[in-house]
């Protein structure tokens, strides 16, 4: 999903990543249910999770 508009996107609850910032994943190592050594990494397009903005975002 290259050239995503992301102001059109509500913060994402997966990542958290807020309005009009791309979401994010962290790659690294899991220990006891948290990650360790990660690198935060940005996606190409939303998390499923994510919701369209509604009302003044046009597209």
């Amino acid at each position: 999903m290259a050239g995503v508009d992301w102001s059109r996107y509500r913060r994402c609850t997966t990542c958290l990543a807020p309005l009009g910032q791309p979401c994010t994943a962290l790659s690294g190592r899991v220990v006891a249910g948290r990650h360790t050594d990660g690198v935060r990494t940005t996606l190409d397009g939303p998390h499923r999770a994510r919701k369209l903005r509604t009302g003044g975002a046009h597209g």
